[in-house]
C-alpha cells in the first residue's frame, strides 16, 4: 500500500487569511502558518454572484466603472479579504493594475496595489509555465497584499518519494525561463545570494521568490 506522508501532503482544509485563497495543506504547512490560516471548507459562493439576473450583480454592460469593486470602494475595514479577493478577481479578467488602485484608494495605497498584483501576475504566469513542463508538487503562492507582496514558489514533494529530487530546482528554473521568471531568496535573508543556496532553500522545502528575469540574463 503506498504511503501518503500527512506533514507535507495536502489534506487538511484552510482558508489564507493573506490572499482570501483557499486550499487543501499539509500538516506542516499548517503549523508553520498557523496565524494565517483558518480551518474551513471552502464556502459556498454568495447567491448573488451565481446568478446574472440578481439585481446586486448585473451584466458587465449596466455595471459602474469601478466593477465588482465599487461597492467595496471606501470600507473602513482595511484587511478585509473580501476587498482584495475583488482587485485579484478583476485583475485576472483584465482590468489594469492602475485602474483597480485608483478605484480601492480609500483602502489601498497605489504602490500596494500595483506590486500586489504584480506579484499576482508573476504567480499566474509561474504556474502555467510549471504545468506546461509537468512539474507538479510544486506551491506557488502570493505572500497578500501586505509586505512584503511577494510570489513565493515550494517544493512540496516528498524527497524520499521523488526520483532525482535534487535535480528539481535545475528543472524549475529551466520551465521559468522561457516566461522571462527566475528564482531569488525572499528579501533580507542573505546579503550574498547564490543558485547553489537558493537551491539549498528550495531542495530543504522552504518558499523562494519569483523575480523577473533581468533582460540579457
Amino acid at each position: 500500500m503506498p504511503s501518503y506522508p500527512l506533514t507535507t501532503q495536502p489534506w487538511i482544509p484552510v482558508g489564507d487569511l493573506t490572499t482570501g485563497d483557499y486550499h487543501e495543506a499539509g500538516l506542516t504547512e499548517a503549523l508553520a502558518r498557523a496565524h494565517e490560516l483558518t480551518l474551513a471548507a471552502r464556502p459556498p459562493r454568495p447567491p448573488q454572484r451565481l446568478s446574472l439576473l440578481n439585481p446586486a450583480n448585473p451584466p458587465p454592460s449596466q455595471r459602474s466603472p469601478g466593477g465588482e469593486l465599487e461597492p467595496l470602494r471606501g470600507k473602513s475595514v482595511r484587511d478585509s479579504l473580501a476587498l482584495v479577493d475583488a482587485i485579484t478577481r478583476e485583475f485576472r479578467a483584465g482590468k489594469p493594475a492602475k485602474a483597480i488602485a485608483r478605484t480601492v484608494v480609500a483602502a489601498f495605497s497605489r504602490d500596494q496595489v500595483t506590486q500586489y498584483l504584480g506579484a499576482v501576475a508573476l504567480h499566474e504566469a509561474a504556474r502555467k509555465a510549471l504545468r506546461e513542463a509537468g512539474l507538479e508538487l510544486l506551491d506557488v503562492r502570493v505572500t497578500g497584499i501586505d509586505a512584503p507582496r511577494e510570489a513565493h514558489l515550494t517544493i512540496a514533494a516528498d524527497p524520499a518519494e521523488t526520483p532525482d529530487y535534487a535535480g528539481l530546482p535545475s528543472r524549475i528554473r529551466t520551465a521559468l525561463r522561457d516566461f522571462h521568471i527566475t528564482l531569488d531568496l525572499p528579501r533580507g535573508e542573505h546579503d550574498e545570494i547564490t543558485e547553489d543556496l537558493i537551491d539549498a532553500f528550495l531542495l530543504d522545502g522552504e518558499p523562494v521568490r519569483l523575480i523577473k528575469l533581468k533582460p540579457g540574463t
